[in-house]
């Protein structure tokens, strides 16, 4: 049995210090506990804005730092107002509510040659797969339960649609997440 570890449900844990410490004793357990852990390559930065939301997946060495956001560079993003420039015209989205940059790559350059168990894939969903995230998230924002304490209808809907889209993939490989 296989275990996924994605960017985008761990994108709030992947910060320097304890809180990747954490992540780091997850993935070992996880190596214990299951054959083969598959980790979510590259990097993956979501914004959440007051009028809009941003997201951008960068493929393993492409994106501007592979390395672990740090608590004042997640805090000093929060309330700015970031430009989104598309064909030359600057979109603004509004104030920060979240700005992420996670990436598992550090953990790439921790492990020792020859660890077949654990491999870090590229993955990304099919239409099939889109669309049932899309029906999925419509569920989800139906029911008053889950993330009641998100207030910010564009982060609920980020948080909803980066939970459904890693247990759509995760079950895509049948892995476990």
């Amino acid at each position: 049995m296989s275990v996924f570890c994605p960017l985008r449900s761990n994108a709030y844990a992947l910060m320097a210090g304890s809180s990747v410490a954490g992540v780091r004793r997850r993935i070992k357990a996880a190596a214990l506990l299951h054959d083969q852990v598959l980790i979510d390559a590259g990097s993956f930065y979501v914004t959440v804005g007051t009028a809009g939301a941003t997201q951008l997946r960068f493929a393993p060495s492409k994106g501007p730092d592979e390395g672990w956001q740090t608590p004042r560079e997640r805090g000093h993003a929060k309330g700015q107002e970031p430009l989104l420039m598309v064909d030359r015209q600057a979109i603004r989205q509004g104030e920060n509510q979240i700005f992420w940059r996670s990436t598992f790559e550090p953990f790439r350059r921790e492990l020792p040659r020859g660890c077949r168990w654990i491999e870090f894939v590229e993955l990304d969903l099919n239409q099939d797969g889109k669309n049932l995230v899309r029906q999925l998230v419509h569920e989800d924002e139906r029911n008053p339960v889950p993330l009641r304490d998100i207030t910010d209808r564009r982060v609920r809907q980020a948080v909803l649609t980066h939970a459904n889209t890693d247990a759509v993939l995760s079950t895509s490989m049948d892995a476990a997440v």
